[in-house]
């Protein structure tokens, strides 16, 4: 087992759900995985002296072009709108072969590394004609040299000039040879397990540079090899007026026609989504509270002391549900506080088609760890989370809610 230590930290930023901070602390990892943090001394084959360093963790890129390294400082394209800056620089990128992919992801990864980005994801996606074979393979090699985590991406443009795209006939492939080699890439490197240092998704370049059926074949098989969707989408007032005259649709209603819409599914860019087309992407966040008291909501001016008085005497328990930025009572619950609970989490995950990834109980203090514990496992009765934290409520929650206060918040999706 190889154990690295990072000793004598000044500041160790865990980014955790508390927002645990440590201060003059040890790191120890093994074979890669953190498995301490604190003052103890830890033994390791591997010292670093982090006095006088902050420890946090690895930044994650999300939208890269790492083929583009070289080709950033050139004058003569520096004030082009994007259409023609592509146009001109296609002319330099169809020479691109296995050796510039290499040399330029080596050099891209390297800038990130050394400004604290631990992973890195690219979208490639010009595999000029005769050069195609190789350019991935080039990409996870300088990745592997380098050590830093490489998301790839099996980009594609099979649109040219002449059939009313942007790119030249020499950076184009067909639909087939796309997806023959989209299975090769996810089959070859992807690694969807928890400490992978390869992943693959699947990114056709544009909506002026692809077809719809390479958009619509794309999502077929990115589902069926269980990866994720990428494009770039909204970036020009140009790429607006090329999909309306063309598809006569705005470009988010052109994808979610073909099918490019969901959790699996990221675009770049998206400046210019309007407030409709940014609810529908958006996953909904459900935000609420149960509260045991409203004797803090009155003090606080935001409830009678009639109301108060009689939540008191009737045992009701308001839930407050986030609607529109605002609080607001959406049902009274009745009787004592851990059957409230449970019923609140039932009813709030009933019938919701939620994001897997995280959810949240958050409370105010005042509930027992028994409780926490008992409501963690209903939760992951209830739904598909990957992980469900406890997390302590902040200050406007605990002064406007009180003591005993709790809530269930998660992402579900539109309906």
């Amino acid at each position: 087992m190889a154990r690295l230590l990072m000793k004598n930290a000044s500041h160790i930023v865990t980014c955790d759900p508390s927002d645990t901070v440590y201060t003059d602390s040890n790191l120890l990892m093994e074979d890669g995985v953190i498995t301490y943090i604190g003052p103890e001394e830890q033994q390791a084959e591997e010292v670093i002296d982090a006095a006088g360093c902050i420890v946090y963790p690895g930044l994650i890129n999300t939208h890269h072009h790492l083929y583009q390294t070289f080709s950033r400082n050139l004058p003569q394209v520096q004030n082009l709108e994007l259409f023609d800056w592509l146009k001109a620089l296609y002319e330099i990128w169809k020479n691109l072969d296995s050796q510039v992919i290499y040399h330029s992801s080596v050099t891209g990864m390297g800038e990130l590394m050394k400004n604290g980005c631990t992973t890195c994801f690219d979208h490639h996606y010009v595999f000029p004609q005769g050069q195609a074979e190789g350019l991935l393979d080039a990409q996870f090699a300088a990745a592997e040299d380098l050590g830093i985590r490489m998301y790839a991406s099996r980009g594609s443009m099979d649109l040219s000039k002449k059939d009313g795209g942007l790119p030249p006939d020499s950076v184009v492939q067909t639909v087939d040879e796309i997806l023959r080699d989209c299975q090769r890439a996810v089959e070859t490197y992807h690694d969807p397990s928890r400490f992978s240092m390869r992943m693959v998704a699947l990114a056709p370049c544009s909506p002026f540079s692809v077809s719809e059926e390479l958009l619509r074949q794309s999502a077929l098989l990115a589902r069926d090899l269980g990866v994720r969707l990428h494009t770039h989408l909204c970036e020009t007032k140009d790429e607006e007026r090329f999909v309306r005259e063309r598809c006569g649709m705005r470009p988010l209603e052109y994808m979610e026609s073909l099918g490019w819409i969901g959790p699996d599914v990221w675009y770049a860019h998206g400046i210019h989504f309007n407030g409709e087309e940014l609810r529908r992407l958006a996953p909904l966040s459900d935000t609420s509270f149960v509260l045991d008291t409203l004797q803090f909501m009155w003090k606080g001016g935001r409830c009678s002391g009639v109301t108060a008085l009689g939540a008191n005497v009737l045992k009701l328990k308001p839930c407050l549900e986030m609607r529109e930025g605002k609080l607001v009572v959406c049902k009274k619950y009745r009787g004592a506080m851990g059957k409230v609970y449970r019923q609140y989490i039932t009813e709030r995950l009933a019938g919701k088609t939620v994001v897997e990834d995280h959810a949240f109980i958050t409370h105010s203090g005042e509930v027992s760890e028994d409780t926490l514990r008992e409501l963690t496992e209903l939760v992951r009765e209830l739904a598909p989370f990957k992980e469900v934290f406890i997390t302590q409520a902040g200050c406007t929650v605990s002064s406007h809610c009180g003591p005993g206060t709790l809530g269930v918040l998660f992402l579900r999706q539109p309906d």
